[in-house]
């Protein structure tokens, strides 16, 4: 028996809310090449099942497709595809080949802009009417989130539209390995958005969506794990990270997201990816569909297509996942829309059940706290573990969280400002901001041999999109390399 009517004998539909989560469909080239309707036949599967929102992560186009003939097939396949959901219940993100030149005549991501339409702005080429979204978005097609209850649902679009090495801008557009980078990335206002989101919001359940997933969390999200799961070559350092977000502000910043996700351990609940077409249950590495780590569950949720699969991999089992929020869990049910290899039938499959804990019970009456500032900053703080390029911080605080400067000639001057949230390497008045988060501890890496550093420590409170900061009197400690 699945394992939601396992949890859920005797709850009625008030207490528990679902997703269905999918992406990866492809459907220009798979219908173009095998003729096969990737995405329409998915939402035929299950659009008379009891769903309340779908979340797909992207990868709608291919390359060499990217038209407005695409465009319209897709919008075609969504369209026909549902009759009991409407369109609006699916909220999108773009991935991958999602992505156009930002010097295109229409502008970065047109395509995308115009026929997944997040915004809903573009109701005549896309039929997205937002009146008709069940629950309404706050934000852009780059970056957007909507509540319901006290989940927050976080929607982030990969940025390839620019110039190398975040973006594939000025490389060629055939579809050979050699110009395939295919690692996420985001602006830096998005990374700023991303920080403003958890940090303010420790109260809520984050749940994340993003084409790519973590390093070194779910399948081929290691280092090269990408390339050689689907036999593709090594280009460069770029190319090392393909299956993860791995970037931001055009440039490689793996190290200052993983520092972030530790940073705030415990305030994201669960992260939704795909980008890595595999065979349901498969693994690589020992990465498999699912891990927890960064206190995060980690969740690739790909794939619709039936065609498009990595050289030399498993046949791809075609399916998507439905995700039950009830109490302090998240159930998962996956669901079979076709196997190449014809080992699993159509429908749901209870092999591949499971539950997730989570920190916080969700509840669909959300009332936002009243937030004010700590009245006392940390206690016990102390630097250890000297190395020649590092120093270990630790601190005790019964507030939120803390933010940190950091100068290397004095005290540094800085005073942080309540509604405002921070990011490592940010700029100070003097220094920088090194650290902001839930956590106890961290370790300040890419220290200079024998330098002494100062580090300056504020306490915050937040909770329903506030933060507000005890200013008074912060505590300075400082040590030195070895």
């Amino acid at each position: 028996m699945s394992l939601l009517f396992n949890f859920l004998s005797g709850a009625t539909k008030t207490d528990f809310f679902t997703v269905w989560a999918s992406g990866d469909s492809h459907p220009v080239r798979e219908d173009i090449t095998y003729s096969y309707k990737s995405l329409q036949t998915a939402l035929s599967d299950i659009d008379a099942e009891n769903w309340d929102i779908g979340i797909n992560v992207g990868d709608f186009w291919n390359t060499n497709v990217e038209t407005e003939a695409g465009g319209e097939e897709i919008v075609n396949q969504f369209s026909n595809g549902l009759s009991v959901h409407n369109r609006e219940d699916i909220y999108c993100i773009g991935g991958n080949h999602d992505g156009q030149d930002d010097d295109e005549p229409n502008g970065a991501n047109w395509l995308f802009k115009r026929y997944i339409d997040p915004e809903g702005t573009q109701p005549a080429f896309s039929g997205v009417v937002n009146a008709n979204r069940p629950y309404q978005i706050n934000g852009t097609y780059e970056n957007y989130y909507l509540d319901v209850g006290n989940i927050r649902f976080l929607f982030m679009t990969d940025r390839q539209d620019g110039e190398p090495p975040m973006g594939e801008k000025g490389l060629a557009s055939s579809p050979t390995p050699d110009v395939w980078r295919l690692s996420g990335g985001v602006s830096l206002s998005t990374w700023q958005w991303l920080h403003d989101q958890v940090l303010k919001n420790p109260d809520k359940i984050i749940i994340i969506s993003f084409h790519q997933a973590i390093y070194e969390t779910t399948i081929g999200s290691g280092f090269q794990e990408f390339s050689n799961y689907g036999v593709l070559s090594r280009i460069d350092e770029e190319s090392d990270y393909r299956g993860s977000f791995s970037y931001y502000d055009n440039a490689l910043h793996n190290d200052e997201i993983i520092h972030f996700l530790d940073a705030v351990n415990g305030s994201i609940d669960m992260w939704l990816s795909g980008h890595l077409h595999h065979r349901i249950g498969d693994s690589y590495n020992g990465r498999g569909t699912y891990v927890y780590k960064h206190g995060i569950h980690h969740k690739n949720v790909c794939q619709l297509t039936k065609n498009l699969q990595p050289t030399g991999a498993k046949p791809l089992t075609v399916h998507s996942y439905f995700l039950d929020f009830y109490q302090n869990q998240i159930i998962q049910r996956a669901y079979i829309h076709f196997d190449n290899d014809s080992v699993y039938s159509k429908g749901f499959n209870t092999d591949f059940d499971a539950s997730y804990n989570i920190n916080k019970i969700f509840t669909k009456s959300y009332i936002t706290p009243t937030i004010t500032a700590p009245t006392t900053q940390v206690t016990g703080a102390a630097i250890s573990n000297e190395q020649s390029d590092s120093l270990d911080l630790s601190w005790n605080t019964n507030s939120t969280g803390v933010v940190i400067a950091r100068w290397a000639v004095g005290d540094p001057v800085f005073t942080p400002v309540d509604g405002t949230t921070y990011y490592r390497d940010e700029p100070a008045t003097s220094g920088a901001v090194i650290f902001q988060g839930t956590a106890s501890s961290f370790t300040d890496y890419g220290r200079s041999s024998g330098t002494t550093y100062y580090y300056k420590i504020y306490t915050y409170n937040a909770g329903g999109d506030q933060i507000k900061y005890n200013t008074t009197s912060p505590i300075s400690i400082n040590g030195t390399t070895l």
